[in-house]
């Protein structure tokens, strides 16, 4: 190749790579929206993602230099209002396809419809449906601020990967948008928001507080609108009921005996629709665990263990779902299956959904069944 076409090459090749360069540096990329309310005004934040710090291989070593996070916000009468605002200071353009993350003050839940939440999307086509959905009751800057641990990115936070923590513990399943949008139309499902909040005690650096991302509760829908809110101490039997629980570790406490900590791996449910001789609709759970019992506080029998457990699950799912019906709440969707089976007859004595035939003794547990394994016969 002679000297003039490897010249006329290689500045080409500088030319593409500075395009490339100058694109990426020339854009802010948004890793997550933030919509609060207050008297008529909507303010949008916004948490930002700096490419510069994701790339570099030290960063979350420990050792590296502290991960800046950037935020903005901007307010007005409407979500488009204030995101204009937001771009009037912004110094290069607003890139949206790096979204993974939308969280929602519960004033802002309780304003937002489906369609509001369509069209926030909607505005932003290079924006996607599959981004986590959390809402919250604290200031929305203090979440998008919180940092992760060793100056990790903060993609790596409960807000951007929650089935990490899920993974761990599955208590409150997480919620990607298009599940949201999806359970919001449907007449017979109740839709639902895990709460996120703060934990501002369990951890410190350097013997100074170091608040970090938790899951709080539940904000939940009834008939497209926000309904309320149940806090984690009132949610403690849901997971149960939940095929798709992966981990969760329980200490066992019953009737005063402290049996030690089991970590269950799975839940498998079967529920069977039933009608009463007045026509009133009953289901009947068979609920099974499968566990190992890490550690172990008495020596009593494993069937003992075993039956202690199961009374003590039993009373946290009967318990769940009473609380969550007092406040208008289908916890585990049970009239799903009544308008799956008979729509029009379930739109008839609901209302199409007005009010809900559940009964606080709708729900029977037929049986709790828990199936332990020891972790070891050198553990106490």
């Amino acid at each position: 190749m002679c000297f003039p076409r490897f010249a006329a090459a290689f500045m080409l090749l500088l030319l593409l790579a500075g395009c490339r360069g100058d694109t990426t540096s020339s854009r802010i990329y948004i890793k997550a929206i933030g919509i609060d309310y207050a008297d008529g005004i909507y303010t949008m934040y916004v948490q930002m993602l700096d490419f510069a710090n994701e790339s570099k291989p030290e960063m979350g070593s420990g050792g590296g230099k502290e991960v800046p996070i950037w935020t903005g916000h901007g307010s007005g009468r409407s979500i488009g209002e204030a995101n204009t605002r937001l771009m009037d200071s912004s110094q290069q353009d607003l890139d949206y396809s790096h979204v993974t993350a939308l969280l929602l003050t519960e004033k802002a839940l309780g304003v937002l419809s489906s369609e509001d939440i369509s069209e926030l999307i909607a505005g932003y086509p290079d924006s996607r449906m599959n981004i986590w959905v959390f809402g919250t009751r604290q200031k929305l800057d203090r979440i998008f601020i919180t940092k992760s641990f060793f100056n990790m990115s903060n993609t790596t936070t409960l807000l951007h990967s929650p089935e990490t923590s899920y993974g761990q513990k599955s208590d409150i399943e997480p919620v990607y948008l298009f599940t949201l949008l999806r359970e919001l139309q449907h007449p017979a499902m109740n839709a639902y928001v895990p709460e996120l909040a703060l934990e501002e005690r369990a951890w410190e650096k350097d013997e100074t507080p170091h608040p970090e991302m938790k899951l709080a509760g539940a904000f939940f829908y009834r008939k497209s609108e926000y309904s309320a809110r149940l806090p984690f101490r009132e949610l403690e039997g849901w997971h149960w009921m939940n095929p798709r629980m992966k981990r969760y570790m329980v200490e066992i406490v019953q009737d005063g005996v402290d049996y030690g900590f089991a970590n269950f791996t799975g839940t498998k449910v079967k529920l069977r629709y039933k009608t009463d001789a007045q026509g009133e609709p009953i289901f009947e759970a068979r609920v099974r665990l499968k566990g190992v019992l890490s550690t172990r506080q008495t020596k009593a029998p494993m069937k003992e263990v075993e039956a202690a457990a199961a009374k003590m699950i039993e009373a946290q799912i009967a318990s769940a779902y009473r609380s969550a019906l007092s406040r208008g709440i289908d916890l585990f969707e049970l009239e799903e299956m009544i308008y799956r089976r008979h729509p029009r007859q379930w739109e008839e004595r609901t209302g199409k959904g007005e009010r809900l035939l559940l009964k606080p003794e709708s729900l029977r547990l037929a049986e709790v069944r828990v199936d332990l394994e020891n972790a070891g016969k050198y553990k106490p």
